[in-house]
């Protein structure tokens, strides 16, 4: 893929069994919901952790990172980058045959989440530390970053089916919250209708400002 796989791009990706990614410019990854007040709701703080390891996803969900392809390979996140169209397709192929009979890593026997899973000793402080931390930046004004710290606290001491089940419950919770409610018309309806020029008055042709002087 080349372009923008940001949010439910990226988790679609995520729920395919190889990722390979031209690298462009243009070429963007990650799951930035949590900007707009919401979490990954389809599959990506369950898929996500078990790809690059809780601590890597965490950073990347709560904070909104944008990845460039090689940073994304290099945090396993995505499994090869390509030149090309014509080199993507090459290798694309290349994998199909050479594996027939493919599974997702968590659903082979013995799986485990790449660095521990979250009652592992060296997980546990990223779990006591987070929420505090989480609240002393947001006063409490994002509940998301809360609900995406629980889904992949609780997804990750369960099977993937129940993490995913478990991670439409919290988004619910979120879509409900008046938080996200409100950051949801700011930043994105009213923001867009903002840069489509609708509380342009009548007469005004578009200017571009290029100084102000105080």
């Amino acid at each position: 893929m080349t372009g923008t796989a940001l949010g439910g791009g990226l988790e679609l990706a995520l729920a395919c069994h190889y990722r390979i990614v031209i690298d462009s410019p243009k070429t963007k990854l990650g799951l930035p919901e949590v900007k707009l007040g919401l979490l990954p709701s389809g599959g990506g703080t369950q898929r996500l952790p078990r790809l690059v390891g809780i601590q890597s996803a965490l950073e990347l969900m709560t904070q909104g990172k944008e990845l460039r392809p090689t940073a994304a390979k290099d945090m396993g996140l995505i499994n090869a980058v390509a030149t090309d169209k014509a080199d993507m397709l090459k290798q694309a192929k290349y994998w199909i045959k050479a594996n027939p009979d493919a599974q997702q890593p968590w659903d082979r026997k013995g799986f485990k989440i790449p660095g521990g899973d979250s009652k592992h000793p060296s997980i546990v402080p990223i779990f006591s530390i987070a929420p505090a931390m989480a609240n002393q930046k947001s006063h409490g004004n994002y509940p998301a970053i809360t609900h995406i710290m629980s889904c992949v606290f609780e997804g990750c001491l369960v099977d993937i089916d129940t993490g995913l089940e478990l991670e439409s419950r919290y988004f619910a919770a979120c879509m409900l919250s008046v938080e996200s409610r409100n950051m949801i018309n700011t930043l994105w309806t009213q923001l867009n209708s903002i840069k489509k020029g609708q509380s342009r008055p009548n007469g005004f042709e578009r200017y571009k400002l290029k100084r102000l002087v105080f």
